[in-house]
């Protein structure tokens, strides 16, 4: 929000609690509306996409069916097409290969088991570890302890909150 605007919000001033029902009133109202412009824009937004989709979809087929052409030729001429040792083509309009990805691991055993074997292997290296601290069991003990620690207990400052009776305002 532009600092004008937010100069011009906060020169509202409310009197009494009238006012302030008014006030979050408009704030629910406010907030159906907006509700309903993005309810709006969003099947907009999904009508277009679906139109996207539509329009696109036989040249996905297009692709589909030429990839599958050009996999096929490249399989069945490979022995003619590509010099021993190579795995790429250069054509005049890109290029043609095939790549060997490289494997994967798959876990045989359950990842306590596997974990377990690691380390009787010194093999530490190969396990994810992350360490950070828990916030929520420093909580537990007092400041002098957390500033041994490097840690500090902050104030919590007081924050403003509304809320909204809906059913009530409409």
């Amino acid at each position: 929000m532009a600092k004008a605007e937010k100069i011009k919000l906060a020169s509202a001033k409310i009197f009494n609690t009238d006012e302030a029902d008014e006030t979050l009133a408009r704030i629910a109202m406010w907030q159906d509306k907006i509700a309903e412009i993005e309810i709006e824009e969003r099947s907009i937004i999904a009508a277009a996409n679906a139109r996207m989709v539509e329009r696109t979809a036989q040249f996905r087929r297009n692709i589909e069916v030429d990839e599958v052409a050009l996999e096929q030729w490249a399989r069945t001429d490979r022995a003619t097409l590509f010099l021993p040792g190579t795995k790429i083509l250069e054509l005049t309009r890109g290029a043609v290969g095939f790549r060997l990805p490289r494997g994967r691991i798959k876990l045989l055993l359950a990842v306590e088991n596997i974990i377990g074997k690691l380390k009787a292997k010194r093999m530490t290296d190969c396990i994810r570890t992350t360490e950070e601290p828990n916030l929520e069991r420093l909580w537990n003990y007092d400041d002098e302890r957390l500033a041994e620690v490097g840690c500090r207990r902050t104030k919590p400052k007081e924050k403003f909150y509304y809320e909204l009776k809906k059913a009530e305002v409409k």
